[in-house]
């Protein structure tokens, strides 16, 4: 089921798309931390979607204690690449195997000082899988895409629909 977007949903689907071509991956997401649920929440797919993923998906969710790595990025902002002969926890390569992608990494987004939410980038079999030395301007990019999250929160645009709030920067 798709989303309409809530405001503030769709400039940020506009700006993740913008980021997903300038970095040259094939997919870009961006998740919020979900404390109550103990999760991401994805808000967004952009570029090439796997099967059954959508660009703005209603109940797109991982929950920390199935997915380490992302439980790691938020708890202690500990970015994560897999593929390229990094080996991946079972859930996430699970997740990149269903959705056809050949690596992945992800970086933590920041508003306020905390964790906000995620930055996930994937290469697909048709794309260069990506290598290590780019984790660097990855976090970089997610700095930068951070700061302007916080400045729509700001703002008072609601970007996650579920809660019709706009959602604020949490820890689990």
């Amino acid at each position: 089921m798709q989303v309409e977007p809530a405001p503030g949903l769709a400039l940020l689907e506009y700006a993740a798309e913008g980021l997903r071509r300038r970095l040259g991956v094939d997919t870009l997401s961006v998740s919020c931390v979900r404390v109550r649920d103990r999760a991401l929440r994805t808000l967004v797919n952009t570029g090439v979607l796997g099967p059954g993923e959508q660009r703005r998906p209603a109940a797109e969710h991982y929950p920390f204690d199935a997915f380490p790595a992302a439980a790691a990025l938020v708890a202690h902002r500990r970015p994560y690449l897999f593929g390229s002969g990094v080996p991946a926890d079972s859930a996430s390569a699970s997740l990149e195997a269903r959705l056809e992608k050949t690596s992945q990494a992800a970086v933590p987004l920041l508003v306020g000082g905390r964790v906000w939410g995620e930055l996930w980038v994937a290469s697909t079999r048709s794309g260069v899988p990506l290598e290590r030395n780019e984790l660097p301007l990855i976090s970089w990019a997610g700095s930068r895409f951070g700061s302007m999250v916080e400045e729509m929160l700001g703002d008072g645009m609601v970007l996650d629909v579920s809660t019709a709030q706009p959602v604020t920067a949490s820890r689990p």
